[in-house]
């Protein structure tokens, strides 16, 4: 049976491994059925790397909120007085342990030497940014 009777015999099914195609390779690359099968692994090919990009896209606008969020938590006012309660405490559980007097207000000063060391990192960090670093890509 040739491509033609095939055709005619009611076959609307087309693959490029059928012993029709290859027996006559002239067949496959002529025939209209071939060129439409081409056209359609075209167009799956095209949208199967357009759905791998909006995949990466998502993923990459999913990890930049991440990140966005990570950086709102690390400059956040909750940060710092969460950190300030909690070296407060500590100090004085440790205060008490030690039998050391006054624990709750001697608890104070080391809280804000650690609060004011932390606070001034964040302006050093500004300067050393503006003055000293040098990007790589530009050296």
């Amino acid at each position: 049976m040739n491509f033609t009777s095939q055709r005619i015999a009611g076959s609307t099914s087309f693959h490029p491994n059928s012993p029709m195609v290859q027996k006559n390779d002239t067949i496959r690359a002529t025939s209209p059925s071939y060129r439409h099968y081409q056209k359609y692994i075209k167009a799956y090919t095209i949208m199967n790397d357009f759905q791998q990009l909006s995949r990466e896209i998502d993923s990459i606008k999913s990890r930049n909120k991440k990140v966005e969020a990570d950086k709102a938590w690390e400059t956040s006012l909750s940060k710092k007085v969460l950190i300030a309660t909690l070296t407060y405490f500590v100090i004085v559980l440790f205060f008490s342990i030690t039998n050391l007097g006054k624990p709750f207000i001697n608890a104070i000063v080391p809280t804000l030497g650690f609060v004011l060391s932390t606070l001034s990192i964040q302006v050093f960090k500004k300067l050393w940014t503006k003055h000293l670093y040098r990007d790589k890509d530009k050296t």
